[in-house]
């Protein structure tokens, strides 16, 4: 037996949950199981997860906890595309952007910096 199940959580969002099990009673206690581990993050989720089970399958879920979530370790700050490199300035040795190597090769044949190609 199969048995699908799609939770609208608004904003055109949805969580679909598709189990499978010999009987009807296995499908719910797998529902009963997943329940509990979705929407741990978000109050909102959690409360529309835990309407949906009381409602279809008579589930009293626990009330709703914030689960700390692990803080990531070692991510690089973010670089603003503008600022990324890709070489030097055949003239003067300034490092050049993509979008400056790609404009004066276009022009020039050669990498330069945006002060180098226009004089």
């Amino acid at each position: 037996m199969e048995l699908e199940i799609t939770i609208n959580l608004d904003n055109y969002e949805n969580i679909k949950i598709k189990v499978n099990g010999d009987t009807h009673t296995e499908c719910i206690d797998q529902f009963k199981t997943i329940f509990p581990l979705l929407g741990n993050q978000s109050e909102h989720v959690y409360s529309k997860i835990s309407s949906y089970a009381k409602r279809v399958f008579n589930i009293d879920l626990p009330k709703y906890t914030i689960k700390p979530v692990p803080p990531h370790q070692n991510i690089p700050e973010r670089i603003p595309i503008t600022q990324i490199t890709v070489g030097n300035c055949e003239n003067c040795n300034t490092p050049i952007t993509k979008a400056e190597k790609d404009l004066s090769t276009l022009f020039q044949n050669k990498s330069l910096c945006k002060n180098c190609l226009k004089s």
